[in-house]
């Protein structure tokens, strides 16, 4: 069986909890491969993740 995949686009002013709301939603609770583009590859750092979250 193929994996059902979702493709979530962002643009250039996306901040992390616009990117990673629905990035973790679609993939935990709905069980969709989530796949994310965006013009550029970008580290989110905040205060709870010191290493930072990469998408």
């Amino acid at each position: 069986m193929i994996p059902k995949k979702v493709l979530v686009v962002i643009g250039d002013a996306a901040e992390a909890l616009d990117t990673m709301y629905p990035f973790f939603r679609i993939k935990e609770e709905e069980g969709y491969d989530a796949v994310v583009a965006a013009p550029e590859k970008r580290v989110y750092l905040n205060s709870d993740c010191p290493a930072g979250v990469r998408p």
